[in-house]
């Protein structure tokens, strides 16, 4: 690896026109270089580790005449991606898993280092001798709208129709080879003799082998038609639409496209500026359900009152709007479901022996039942928020709390059918999940002379429940789901570890694996002294965290601008089972540094302060399974960006206005964890902090 990567990017934007013709142009190019190294052995192939894309968006607006307006934009993107075949994300997890000392990376003569053990999966050699891959996608984005004021009918009566159409298109470039790696499998015989027995596997590959297929191909258009009226009677104003919408998406496989349908009429009345009632009426269907309930009816309604505009508020001269306002509405997903659900389906590798000679007669036989009444998962939401602005609108707030009902969610049939019947349900519409929360914002800005400063946070909590998941009778209450939050993690309860062979016998039995002194020891929960899955039980919190945070500043003096971003999370439990260094030399792995910096391993000597199981290359059931003793609080305070420019004026330059920034991204987190990123745990690419410098012209 080198100790640093490198991210270029270069960004163009051009706008002009006139009051009939407007135009907005970006163009992005970025580059980015990883830090592994390339291939400098085999000029035949490329592994430089890159990701490089150019992007170039352009937004027209015209007026065709006074009563017909057009609008297109357009959106190219090309990418390509280089590296070794084998994978960045599968070079670090070989980083992880292969100890240093197992063999050399190279020997004398050139050839690899390996093993029997770890056979040719050399980190070194991976990244430079076992070929390359080359992804390159191109993106075509487009849309056009074109509408017509209909005054000439009514006034405030308008019509549109709008088209966008997709297409996302990738392939693949590979070469690939092979390469010799050898062991010394070096032994000291009794009289101090060091003895050698090479052994050679694998060959050098004179030849590269080389593909270029399709890798995926995804076309998407949308169509919608809409009638649209807005018109003002005195202090009545009146608005509605009517809409039809349809999305498709189809890609290159069997059953993998999705189309929707729709059907959308919307209201609203507002009275003087000060009351405002809204009505949607959406008639959508999938391409999922069955022919005859495609469809289904989704109503919602919402409701606003500008309390500051009432004649009341006129003497409280702070407040310069405050905004209170409701909803209530049934929305559908489709999002989960997938084609053919509601069909039955069959096996054709079912057979029997017939005959004399009992041969095998290959046949058929019923799959899983089809979902029946298969529906879209459903959303039931009511929101109750209002929203603040006073002293000059220097304050701002909001704050809207919400409870969700999802239901008709696809969830297992096989828990509640009987296998006496012979065949099983693969899914039901039965999955039952409750939400309940609240989102808050609040922001100052002001000025003092050429200072000007701004504070800005914000915060989301959420609270779920479990409500149904068709789970299978339980023999003990604590082992149900239902009511525990949604992502709500389980275990058994750790208590110790095993100091002796005598602590074993006298304890429950465990039945995950043979336990040894140094073994993680559990607690029997309920009482039938064995250890098993009857014994798992709810501890500490949810994968889905309970509170969202975040925190900005702003600040600007004459020429000088600075801006701070921060972002947090807490309320969500991660586990060290999923970070490469939590199961150490298990399966002949690696260990870290940081593994034997953070924790003290099990040993007859250290067992009164040991914080870690035993050390074992063999495999372990009973240790590495959920327990008390991985789960972690995943909470953590990021400084996600941090800025600080100085802008040279046109006069000063003569040719531009000119910015000149530096700029850092995750420069730091405070947590819980301190070896790793609570958000990566299970990530191999390691997490980065990345410094920026640059200017920006501005002519």
């Amino acid at each position: 690896m080198n100790k640093a990567g490198f991210t270029h990017n270069l960004k163009m934007s051009f706008n002009g026109g006139g009051e009939k013709f407007r135009y907005f142009t970006v163009v992005d190019y970025y580059r980015d270089r990883s830090m592994l190294k390339k291939n400098t052995e085999d000029t035949r192939y490329d592994t430089t580790p890159t990701d490089t894309r150019l992007t170039l968006r352009t937004n027209i607006d015209a007026d065709i005449t006074e009563s017909t307006h057009m609008k297109v934009g357009l959106v190219g993107k090309l990418q390509e991606y280089r590296g070794t075949r084998y994978g960045r994300t599968n070079i670090f997890r070989n980083i992880y898993n292969t100890p240093s000392a197992a063999f050399p990376i190279r020997y004398e003569n050139g050839i690899y280092g390996g093993s029997s053990v770890y056979g040719a999966n050399n980190p070194v050699a991976l990244l430079k001798n076992y070929g390359h891959i080359r992804n390159m996608y191109g993106t075509l984005l487009a849309d056009l709208s074109l509408r017509q004021d209909l005054d000439v009918l009514t006034k405030g009566l308008g019509a549109e129709v709008a088209v966008s159409f997709d297409n996302i298109g990738g392939m693949y470039e590979t070469s690939s080879k092979s390469y010799r790696y050898m062991n010394n499998s070096a032994s000291i015989t009794s009289d101090g003799t060091l003895v050698t027995t090479p052994t050679m596997w694998g060959t050098d590959s004179e030849t590269l082998g080389h593909s270029q297929p399709f890798e995926s191909l995804i076309m998407r258009s949308d169509f919608q038609a809409k009638v649209d009226y807005n018109r003002n009677f005195g202090k009545h104003q009146v608005s509605g639409a009517l809409i039809y919408d349809m999305q498709s998406i189809v890609e290159d496989g069997r059953n993998r496209s999705r189309k929707n349908q729709s059907i959308l009429l919307n209201a609203t009345y507002t009275y003087d500026n000060r009351y405002s009632i809204n009505a949607v009426i959406n008639h959508s269907g999938s391409a999922y359900l069955p022919d005859g309930d495609k469809f289904t009816t989704y109503p919602a309604v919402s409701a606003a009152w500008i309390a500051s505009n009432e004649a009341f508020m006129e003497n409280i001269t702070p407040i310069n709007l405050f905004k209170i306002r409701a909803s209530y509405g049934l929305s559908g997903w489709d999002g989960n479901l997938s084609h053919e659900l509601w069909r039955q389906s069959y096996i054709g590798n079912t057979g029997y022996n017939f005959g004399v000679n009992a041969g095998y007669i290959g046949g058929g036989s019923e799959g899983d039942l089809p979902v029946i009444g298969l529906v879209a998962e459903k959303s039931t939401k009511a929101t109750f928020g209002f929203d603040v602005e006073a002293f000059d609108n220097r304050l701002s707030a909001t704050v809207e709390g919400f409870y969700e009902k999802r239901s008709d969610m696809l969830v297992s049939g096989a828990n509640s059918t009987s296998g006496i019947i012979g065949i099983t349900v693969g899914q039901v519409n039965e999955g039952v999940y409750k939400y309940k929360g609240l989102d808050a914002s609040l922001s100052w800005n002001d000025k003092i002379g050429d200072l000007h400063y701004g504070i800005g946070a914000s915060m989301s909590y959420l609270n779920s429940k479990v409500v149904n998941v068709n789970q299978e009778y339980q023999e003990y209450n604590y082992l149900y789901t239902k009511g525990n939050r949604v992502g709500q993690m389980y275990g058994l309860e750790a208590i110790g570890f095993f100091n002796s062979q005598q602590e074993i016998n006298n304890s429950p039995q465990q039945t995950f694996s043979t336990v040894a002194p140094g073994d993680v020891k559990y607690k029997d929960q309920n009482g039938d002294n064995v250890i098993d899955e009857k014994d798992v039980v709810k501890m500490f919190g949810s994968s889905v965290p309970r509170f969202y945070f975040g925190f900005n500043l702003n600040l600007a003096y004459k020429k000088f601008e600075l801006s701070a971003d921060f972002q947090g999370m807490t309320g969500v439990t991660v586990s060290l089972l999923n970070s490469p260094l939590y199961q150490p030399l298990v399966n002949n792995g690696n260990i870290s540094n940081t593994f034997l910096n953070e924790e003290v391993y099990w040993t007859p000597e250290n067992k009164a302060n040991a914080t870690m199981p035993r050390l074992t290359t063999q495999e372990n059931l009973n240790n590495y399974r959920s327990s008390s003793l991985w789960y972690r609080d995943g909470s953590f305070l990021k400084l996600r960006n941090l800025l600080v420019s100085y802008t040279f004026s046109k006069s000063q330059t003569r040719f531009a206005d000119l910015k000149v920034f530096v700029q850092g991204t995750n420069l730091f987190s405070l947590d819980n964890l301190h070896f790793a990123d609570p958000e990566q745990l299970s990530v191999a690419y390691p997490s980065t902090r990345s410094y920026w410098a640059g200017v920006k012209l501005n002519f």
